[in-house]
């Protein structure tokens, strides 16, 4: 009998995607004419997709939906939506027993988790941790059970039943490696990009008068909003009126909250989720772009700083350590520590003080964004895994961590 581990795709495979992300609402969404809500959204779909005529089954768990379902959508993948299990005790033995259920053959797991990767090895079923999170080193973390959850990842990681780990971006990928994670296990991926910065004209100097930023993404203490509302009160030098825009979904409540205790809710707009294809002219149109995540927030790299560059609109970024591994501060974007409003506020304030700071941000934004996009993207990683003939094991091996250089310098 075969090796699991080495059979190729069959027709018989029932190929199994979990992840957070709501499947079905974004399917319907784009039915609708809506389009996307994140970046590549669509791309990874049809990566699901186009399995649906190959295998026996092509499906996805999602573990945070609105509502509760389980129904075929008509590309023919089955979607089912797992509401409420994050109140359970073991919510992983709800997501364990339903790919049970399932009789998956091929599991792409799209979080960081140990207990389905173990549902996997007693099973003899093929797993690929496909992430997109960034891992800081055991020894740095506070709390026994923070320390054991990833040295539990990494030993889960590191079983022979795994044969690779993806994580996005050669940053983040470093990061396994700093928890134990074996580096000739990890491959470094990334999404194909839109908008680019040919979109887009670079800018000589800011506007005159009130300047207006924004912010795109999740809207929480660790992603920085409450930060930035509060470096907008401190009053970095604007010009009267300065505004900003909060763009995503989250803790709107509660900013709303902050900023009117601030007294600036007259100058904050929380526009909850927009379509992806809106995140670029808004950018554009603004006069800088702040991604202000708190260090001890698990980023890769995320789209939103590729969106910014693209938009031509200066940065000004936490020196959050995902961040700081790609750009060069005062070149490509500003850095300012992470969890000071204060020094948030002085970063604007040099960034719209100095035009020629500005226009150099602006024109180098371009070359910074081609420099960070990595050429191994999601879609072919995912299938070379899955389709498993000699010749995809090849690329697989040849792509692997080692065989990559430092993230601003490209490949060996």
């Amino acid at each position: 009998m075969q090796n699991y581990q080495t059979a190729p795709l069959t027709r018989d495979a029932r190929v199994v995607f979990v992840q957070t992300g709501d499947f079905r609402g974004a399917d319907q969404r784009i039915r609708d004419g809506i389009g996307e809500t994140y970046h590549a959204q669509k791309y990874s779909m049809s990566v699901v997709e186009r399995l649906v005529p190959k295998t026996a089954l092509a499906a996805v768990i999602c573990v945070r939906t609105p509502d509760p379902y389980d129904e075929v959508l008509p590309s023919g993948v089955r979607a089912i939506g797992m509401k409420g299990i994050w109140q359970l005790a073991r919510p992983f033995d709800a997501v364990n027993a339903q790919l049970e259920a399932l009789g998956a053959t091929h599991l792409v797991l799209r979080l960081p988790d140990s207990p389905c990767v173990h549902w996997a090895r007693r099973n003899q079923v093929r797993v690929l941790p496909c992430l997109a999170d960034s891992f800081a080193p055991r020894w740095n973390l506070r709390g026994l059970r923070a320390r054991l959850r990833l040295f539990q990842l990494a030993r889960a990681y590191n079983h022979p039943s795994v044969e690779y780990i993806g994580n996005h971006n050669l940053a983040a990928s470093r990061s396994l490696t700093r928890i134990g994670v074996a580096p000739e296990k990890i491959v470094p991926w990334d999404w194909p990009r839109t908008p680019t910065p040919d979109d887009f004209p670079a800018k000589d100097s800011p506007k005159p008068g009130a300047k207006h930023l924004v912010t795109v993404g999740s809207i929480s203490e660790a992603k920085g909003t409450s930060d930035v509302i509060r470096a907008l009160a401190a009053d970095p030098g604007m010009g009267d009126g300065a505004t900003l825009d909060v763009v995503g979904p989250g803790e709107i409540d509660a900013m709303r909250a902050l900023a009117t205790s601030l007294g600036v809710a007259d100058r904050v707009t929380f526009t909850g989720r927009v379509g992806h294809a809106e995140v670029g002219p808004r950018m554009h149109a603004a006069d800088a772009v702040l991604v202000y995540s708190r260090k001890g927030y698990g980023e890769g790299l995320p789209g939103t700083i590729y969106a910014g560059l693209a938009s031509r609109t200066p940065m000004v970024l936490s020196d959050h350590p995902m961040f700081t591994a790609y750009l060069q501060d005062g070149e490509d974007v500003l850095f300012a520590p992470d969890q000071d409003p204060n020094a948030l506020a002085g970063r604007l304030r040099n960034l719209f003080d100095d035009p020629d700071l500005y226009a150099r941000i602006s024109q180098n934004s371009a070359a910074a964004f081609e420099r960070i996009k990595h050429p191994v993207l999601w879609g072919e990683f995912v299938e070379r895994w899955l389709h498993n003939t000699p010749q995809d094991r090849a690329w697989l091996q040849q792509n692997a961590l080692p065989h990559w250089t430092d993230p601003a310098a490209g490949k060996n």
